[in-house]
């Protein structure tokens, strides 16, 4: 009697492991898994760009700005000293 007990324990066992394997995934489940992720690091990452676009663009246009100002001041600097001087 102990050892049916025994058997039909172990058989219980055995088969309570077997319910916890995964099922393996078919191929479109894996791409869905795939394509989800893709699609969210693809988010991340442009979220991430623009970010660093706004960031940059605050610096290099005031760059920009400031050098097209200096260049005109010094344009306008030299026509004004070779104006005068064609005056005297």
């Amino acid at each position: 009697m102990k050892k049916i007990i025994a058997l039909l324990l172990a058989a219980f066992v055995i088969q309570s492991c077997n319910k916890d394997e995964p099922k393996p995934l078919t191929k479109e489940e894996i791409a869905q898994q795939i394509d989800s992720i893709v699609a969210e690091r693809i988010r991340q990452v442009e979220a991430d760009a623009q970010k660093e676009l706004e960031y940059r663009m605050k610096i290099e246009v005031k760059i920009k700005a400031d050098s097209i100002l200096h260049s005109m001041q010094h344009i306008h600097d030299s026509t004004h000293a070779d104006s005068t001087k064609q005056t005297h």
